[in-house]
């Protein structure tokens, strides 16, 4: 930024020199009760927050570029802008106006990005905004993410494809890597927009960032925090800790512990998975329509947090999915119990976003009256979970830490409606200081003097109307109408003239003013001195508090998926070591929330795996309800393996360690990629993936080309998922070519199913009724009428219809005798393409016209007599069968 010289004032000199350091960030200037921004900085946010773009003289250079906000502003002006990709800092005044010489200190007091902005603490939100640290190594990564609001933190060093699964579920919103590194790793598809910091490399040094780690726990290793044999962890974790403290310019002492995040133990799902199957945003833009919406019965904005990123990463691991099973079912079953946890919950608080708000200085006296207040509630909850059996529960209950002494210094140091401001007074109860009795003491009198002042001066003056007051600007006056000006005694000192009106001084009031003056400044400092001990001592306790607040975020967890099952009457499903998925009247947990009052959803059993078939071919009609079914069977394995009942009569799960869905496409027109290239791609990365533990839901794979091309693809697909012995997932098959049910006489794990129909004339009725066997129909022409298409044009097509069927334009049949036995597939190295010897070959072109083609080739024209011609047209006239 130049700055002109004629525009150079002390104030803008000292605005250049921390512009200088700030080069790339917004600065947001105190100046009184506004933030102001100048030159480049003003254009900017003009646009951005939509201000208006003023200017203001400084110096001879005439008028510079001026945008600014009132200061009680600043969370919503920092919000947009970091949402807007800027990095802004944040300078404040220093030292008191009233006591400054010349121009006002200031000061950098915290830089905000898109993973540090102070405003995210208070967000209400169930997805935080994260922040993520990333380092490489060859193919491995160290990766460490926290979030300021909740005070999480985890680090671990993990593959490629380990690390895009935690960057999609983790969904950080900022990113920090080496500063010497173009490499920034997967970027999150799913969540919010990330952005991108440099921190120089020194500081990702090991030995660096292992000090910086030691440092803020006050530990003697890592060893603890199961690191010490991970450096790239190390490196990342101590560098997003050190970029952390750089901006917040606080310790973030309600980060009290890092945990090691395991690349293992969670079910592997693509951000185009989650979004697919609208876990926790809505492909609609409905925000009832998704799977967070429906199950969430939380009663804590602690506990919503836990379900929702509960939701995008379910468990791998039988036993702890079992623990978590057994935990909801004693809260299916005890009823009694159930409805009093959850009143003694929802009045407890949020102590994790308390601590957080105290920790990053943004936190007041009503944040400790809400801590006292919750501390209070612990007792009770703790006496009410003791009853609880489940394992799992019982040690939640022993992480509960009551904290008496804290409780009882907060309950007799604060007022019970402490003001939002910590530097004005009115904090602190009679009796718990001294000092601050004795303050308020002369407060209390020095309005008694005011009052027997002001009456004394009436009387002298005869004045009747003369009136003692106070602003901030002249502290106390004496106020006179312009009426009463002859009678204004000689010692009254002006002090400003209004319209109507003048104030003055004198030197009595004066003196006292200053003794006045003099005990609020005191009191207010010592108030905010108690607060600062009292917040401090409820950081001193961040790790017992922090401890807590996981366990009552757990107890709510468990008792809202205890609630869900209670009243939408799931199950418990049975988790097994096999790969069996069986459900008996499974239904969609969003869309029977959502189905009109008085239509009942239609619900559906599902075998497949283990000694079944494997496979799953499900045809039938558009609109039949196909998406509907294989959208259900993913949810219902989502929320089996986070440790929910589930929306069936019965449920029998072998573990899924990865799903993949290959549901509808979207262009992406930015990268070049129709949606076609998107649906190949999706398909590309399933079969390269995918395991014999995987469950995998394809729904009309092959619509984006043409009908021979789809077709082509969808049928080798199946095959391929079939024969290659590394492979064999799970899958679910829905498809509108119904010529694909012929692969089930030649394919022996797989299985053919269909959505029933009834038909009535030209009008069909969807049944929603999954069933045995193929459809040998698409119906799309009924669905083109349903949705209005006009008669012409479907009457019409039903012509064209009869007119592809009378030419049999299907698949040829393939060979009863397949011929010798064909190599395994499954010797293809994996990815690779499997060699396909002796296979049958499907025709697609129709019998009568390879005859023709064959005949016409026999024929030489050059020499064929005209007797020759017509005998070879009546020839091909019975070959077509016409007379």
């Amino acid at each position: 930024m130049n700055i002109p010289h004629g525009d150079r004032t002390p104030m803008i000199d000292q605005y250049s020199v921390i512009k200088r350091k700030f080069a790339d960030a917004i600065l947001f200037y105190r100046m009184g009760d506004f933030y102001e921004m100048f030159y480049d900085d003003a254009v900017a946010a003009s646009e951005i927050l939509g201000l208006r773009l003023t200017s203001r003289a400084h110096g001879k250079g005439g008028g510079v570029p001026l945008a600014g906000f009132p200061y009680h502003q600043l969370d919503n002006y920092l919000t947009k802008m970091v949402e807007a990709g800027r990095r802004v800092v944040i300078v404040e005044q220093v030292e008191d106006p009233k006591k400054a010489k010349g121009l006002v200190k200031r000061d950098v007091v915290r830089v905000v990005t898109a993973g540090t902005n102070p405003a995210a603490v208070d967000n209400e939100d169930a997805g935080s905004s994260r922040i993520a640290a990333l380092i490489r190594q060859g193919e491995k990564w160290g990766a460490a993410w926290a979030d300021i609001g909740s005070g999480e933190f985890e680090a671990g060093e993990f593959d490629y494809q380990q690390l895009k699964g935690l960057l999609d579920s983790a969904s950080p919103v900022e990113l920090v890597i080496p500063a010497g590194s173009g490499e920034v790793g997967p970027r999150s598809e799913g969540g919010k927009p990330q952005v991108v910091s440099k921190l120089e490399e020194w500081i990702w040094e090991p030995a660096f960032a292992r000090r910086t780690l030691i440092d803020h726990f006050s530990t003697v290793g890592l060893k603890g925090f199961g690191l010490e044999e991970s450096p790239l962890a190390i490196s990342a974790a101590g560098a997003l800790l050190y970029y952390l403290k750089g901006n917040l310019r606080v310790e973030p002492s309600h980060i009290t512990r890092l945990t090691k995040s395991s690349p293992g133990g969670r079910l592997a799902m693509e951000a185009t998975t989650r979004r697919n199957l609208e876990l926790v945003d809505s492909l609609s833009g409905n925000p009832r329509a998704t799977l967070f919406a429906v199950t969430d019965r939380t009663v804590t904005l602690a506990g919503k947090r836990l379900l929702y990123y509960r939701l995008l990463e379910p468990l791998t691991d039988k036993v702890f999915i079992e623990e978590r099973l057994e935990a909801v079912g004693e809260f299916v079953r005890r009823e009694e119990l159930r409805p009093k946890l959850r009143i003694l919950l929802r009045s407890a608080g949020d102590i994790r976003r308390i601590l957080a708000r105290l920790a990053t200085g943004r936190g007041s006296a009503r944040d400790l009256v809400a801590l006292r207040d919750c501390l209070a509630k612990l007792p009770d909850i703790q006496q009410t979970t003791s009853l609880l059996e489940a394992p799992l529960l019982q040690g939640l209950t022993g992480k509960i830490n009551c904290l008496p002494v804290l409780k009882v210094n907060l309950d007799r140091a604060l007022l019970e409606d402490p003001p939002l401001a910590t530097n004005e007074g009115g904090m602190i109860k009679e009796g718990f200081d001294s000092k601050v009795d004795e303050l308020r003491e002369i407060r209390s009198g020095g309005r008694s003097w005011l009052e027997e002042y002001e009456r004394k001066e009436r009387a002298a003056t005869g004045i009747n109307n003369l009136k003692i007051s106070y602003n901030r600007v002249f502290n106390y006056f004496i106020e006179i109408t312009k009426s009463q000006y002859e009678k204004v005694p000689a010692n009254y000192i002006r002090r400003q003239t209004l319209v109507n009106a003048e104030r003055y001084t004198t030197p009595e009031l004066q003196g006292y003013e200053e003794k006045l003056i003099s005990a609020d400044d005191l009191l207010n400092t010592r108030e905010s001195e108690i607060f600062a001990e009292l917040a401090a001592e409820a950081l001193s306790n961040a790790v017992s508090l922090q401890d807590t607040a996981q366990a009552l975020a757990e107890f709510d967890f468990f008792a809202s998926l205890g609630t869900l099952a209670a009243e939408e009457r799931y199950c418990r499903p049975v988790m097994m070591d096999n790969d069996l998925l069986e459900l008996e009247a499974s239904r969609h947990p969003v869309v029977e929330k959502l189905l009109p009052p008085g239509e009942q959803f239609i619900a559906n059993d599902l075998k497949v795996g283990a000694d079944e078939a494997r496979i799953l071919i499900v045809t039938g009609p558009n609109m039949a309800g196909k998406s509907t079914y294989l959208r259900q069977i993913g949810l219902t394995v989502i929320l089996a393996q986070m440790g929910s009942f589930v929306p069936a009569s019965s449920a029998r799960i072998g573990i899924v360690d990865k799903l993949f869905t290959r549901i509808g496409a979207l262009d992406n027109l930015a990268g070049g990629e129709s949606t076609f290239l998107v649906e190949m791609q999706e398909t590309a990365s399933i079969l390269r993936n995918a395991t014999t533990k995987s469950l995998v839901l394809f729904d009309e794979v092959g619509r984006g080309t043409s009908t021979f091309d789809g077709l082509s693809l969808a049928w080798a697909i199946v095959e391929y998922l079939h024969e290659t012995p590394r492979l064999k997932p799970r899958t679910l098959f829905a498809t509108h070519f119904h010529e694909m049910v012929d692969l089930e006489k030649y394919l022996p794990q797989v299985k053919n199913l269909n959505v029933a129909v009834r038909e009535y004339g030209d009008k069909v009725i969807f049944l929603r009724k999954i069933e045995p066997g193929g459809s040998d129909r698409s119906f799309g022409i009924h669905v083109a009428q349903m949705a209005g298409i006009p008669t012409e044009v479907t009457g019409r097509a039903r012509e064209i219809l009869a007119n592809l069927e009378a030419n049999d334009l299907k698949p040829g049949e393939v060979e009863e005798e397949r011929g010798k036995k064909k190599e395994e597939i499954g010797n293809a190295p994996a990815g690779g393409r499997a060699p396909h010897k002796h296979q049958a070959q499907l025709s697609f072109f129709d019998p009568v016209e390879s005859k023709l083609r064959e005949r016409l080739a026999e024929v030489d024209a050059d020499s064929l007599t005209p007797l020759g011609a017509l005998n070879l047209v009546a020839e091909l006239k019975k070959l077509v069968g016409v007379d």
